[in-house]
């Protein structure tokens, strides 16, 4: 169980340092404060979301967007993002391994699937 908890925390780690609070500039390598447009557009996180293997999207019957699964790996471990319950979850032999997102990395990502989900009806495309 500690392994799974462990995974858990890793998979935490990779997507909040991907929503940390600064960004650094690629050309001169200065730090700078992020403001609520970086919500938005967040071009680590949505590269990372877009390498996912499987997405299930929670919309109402108008078709607004309400949350997502996401699923990370296949196979062993089992790893999912649930924006609805803020959680990552590490799933293997029967055993299960947990860890809460903050909430500012899962508003972005409900921000990101919710503008792909949009754009997957309305286009026919895929994140």
């Amino acid at each position: 169980m500690s392994n799974l908890m462990e995974r858990a925390e890793y998979f935490k780690d990779l997507l909040e340092g991907m929503g940390e609070d600064t960004v650094r500039c690629p050309c001169c390598g200065n730090t700078f404060p992020l403001d609520d447009d970086y919500l938005v557009c967040n071009p680590a996180l949505e590269r990372y979301l877009k390498d996912s293997l499987e997405v299930v999207y929670s919309i109402r019957s108008n078709g607004e967007y309400v949350s997502s699964r996401i699923t990370l790996e296949y196979g062993g471990p089992n790893t999912f993002i649930d924006t609805a319950t803020g959680m990552i979850e590490v799933h293997w032999g029967g055993k299960e391994g947990t860890a809460r997102l903050n909430d500012r990395i899962v508003e972005m990502i409900d921000l990101i699937m919710e503008r792909e989900q949009k754009y997957a009806v309305i286009e026919g495309g895929s994140i």
